[in-house]
């Protein structure tokens, strides 16, 4: 549980699998949570496969060391994608989650 879709997909990502367990991200932490992640989370946000390649190179192996960027550093080098990317990890996230009901079997 958590504010926006993105940050929801990592903290249910980062549960332990063998118990079910809800994570919940308290409101406005998620760029202290997103800032431990390791880059690869990014790698589908920015439309590139070889992107989170770079980023390692660069030196930046976690979610915060690449919210830590200029913006305009990484639009010039990611485009609009990187931005996205940049303002997810900085715990930005427009579209927030919507409740609904689970589909019955």
């Amino acid at each position: 549980m958590a504010d926006g879709p993105f940050v929801a997909e990592q903290a249910a990502r980062t549960t332990n699998g063998t118990a079910p367990r809800t994570r919940v991200v308290d409101p406005g932490a998620a760029a202290s949570f997103l800032a431990g992640l390791s880059v690869e989370v990014l790698g589908p946000l920015l439309g590139d496969p070889a992107a989170v390649d770079l980023l390692r190179r660069l030196g930046l192996r976690t979610v915060g060391a690449f919210a830590e960027l200029d913006g305009s550093v990484v639009a010039a080098r990611f485009g609009a994608d990187g931005v996205r990317a940049h303002r997810l990890a900085r715990g930005v996230d427009e579209q927030r989650l919507q409740r609904r009901e689970a589909p019955r079997s």
